[in-house]
């Protein structure tokens, strides 16, 4: 099956003017480039078409210049030239949001536990083990019989999923999300078949899972009315790249799908606004969306799907604010503060390695007919690193165990400041029908 990598010109229209934030500081001065200092002053220029063409070249830039991008853009004095320069990179820093950067691996001959590793490094995700990890890296000491899987790859800056399914294709993998216990992160499993994208756009990869036709007999029913109309069931799936900051996503659905005899099997009404009665709350279950839809079956039917285009929403944090409190100063019923919402924590009690805990978020503001971000809340342990992470939306509260739960613990609440929603469509083509 072909794999398509696309970056349709209706998403980058659905993104409207807003920033990432959380970039490092730029220098006070950016530096001499005399390539930048040509591209300002054709920007600067009274010549409408030396601006027209320096416009052209600005819009070139890529992530590569982000940095740069960034310094001369609030460096520039020239009122015209620096107005340029903040579009651009407002734009630029959007598209970031939902198409990561490329990254780089290099392996040879190496075990899963190398391939996580390289993941981490490149990525700056946390990638859990699992057993065969576990094994993998235990084998480097002779404990484990040699002979397991091993993946060579040499990619230099490749989108996330274009590798993943590279090394999926060398031995299966799967990248699941960790358990609510674990160390939050994603697990890297070796599993065949493994995972294998249909279609990549940006960073989110579709997945055509399987195509399951069904005829049933209802027995209840009366003579000559058991025989039930044969359908089909498509199940498909959707996966966004780790690195991508997500407030709420909307399952992938399909709005048209079209056999390769002309017939039409599904035509729903596009969906071009996040329906956010259907949103999930961002967490790392969020990033692996799972849905399904019901065909018919035609006497004259196709021998395949022609074209089966779809659309994923999601909403992106593009700035967040973050408070961090010590267990040692939690005070129960308390307000906490963090972007535009009030924080109560009316339970927290750690018993040994179980914790228990009820948080109640409330926004500053008058509802209105968006509800607010969920705010997520991530325990860490005396190291820094997070133990167990949960957002609400409301009132909630839950309790866990790990061995990771001793004091000191801190606990830090996030919420986005700044959102976008966009609506990815895609398109899947040529699977063959049952």
């Amino acid at each position: 099956m072909a794999l398509k990598r696309s970056l349709p010109s209706a998403l980058l229209l659905a993104l409207a003017s807003a920033a990432l934030a959380q970039s490092p500081a730029p220098p006070a001065t950016a530096p001499a480039d005399p390539r930048w200092q040509s591209l300002i002053a054709r920007l600067a220029s009274d010549s409408f078409a030396d601006r027209q063409a320096a416009q052209k070249d600005l819009d070139a830039l890529t992530w590569r210049d982000h940095d740069l991008l960034k310094q001369f853009a609030e460096s520039t004095v020239d009122p015209e030239a620096k107005s340029r320069l903040a579009a651009r990179l407002v734009s630029l820093e959007e598209r970031m949001a939902y198409d990561p950067p490329p990254i780089s691996l290099d392996l040879k001959d190496a075990p899963l536990a190398d391939v996580v590793a390289a993941l981490e490094k490149a990525t700056g995700e946390k990638f859990n083990d699992t057993l065969a990890v576990a094994l993998n890296r235990a084998g480097r000491a002779g404990n484990i019989r040699p002979g397991g899987p091993t993946f060579t790859l040499s990619a230099k800056e490749q989108p996330f999923w274009e590798i993943f399914r590279d090394l999926s294709d060398q031995h299966g993998l799967v990248l699941q999300p960790s358990g609510p216990t674990s160390r939050p992160g994603f697990r890297l499993a070796q599993q065949e078949p493994g995972l294998h994208p249909t279609q990549i756009v940006g960073g989110v990869a579709i997945f055509a899972n399987s195509i399951t036709r069904t005829a049933s007999i209802n027995l209840q029913n009366r003579p000559g009315q058991q025989v039930q109309t044969p359908t089909l069931t498509f199940a498909f799936s959707a996966m966004v790249d780790p690195r991508i900051k997500l407030v709420t996503a909307q399952p992938p659905r399909f709005f048209n799908v079209v056999d390769d005899a002309g017939n039409t099997l599904l035509d729903l009404p596009v969906t071009s606004e996040l329906d956010r009665r259907a949103a999930l709350s961002a967490s790392l279950l969020t990033r692996f969306m799972n849905n399904s839809v019901s065909l018919p079956v035609l006497e004259k039917g196709g021998k395949k799907i022609a074209s089966a285009k779809g659309a994923i929403a999601l909403t992106l944090q593009l700035a967040s604010d973050s408070i961090a409190i010590a267990d040692a100063d939690i005070k129960l019923n308390e307000p906490l503060t963090v972007g535009g919402q009030t924080i109560l924590i009316t339970e927290f009690t750690l018993v040994g390695t179980q914790l228990r805990y009820r948080i109640s978020v409330k926004p500053n503001q008058v509802p209105s007919a968006s509800p607010p971000p969920p705010v997520s809340m991530a325990i860490l342990d005396a190291t820094g690193q997070e133990v167990h992470t949960v957002t609400f939306t409301g009132s909630g509260g839950g309790s866990f165990s790990s061995s990771a739960l001793k004091p000191p613990l801190k606990l830090q609440f996030t919420a986005a400041t700044k959102t976008k929603d966009i609506v990815i469509p895609f398109e899947l083509k040529d699977l063959p029908l049952p």
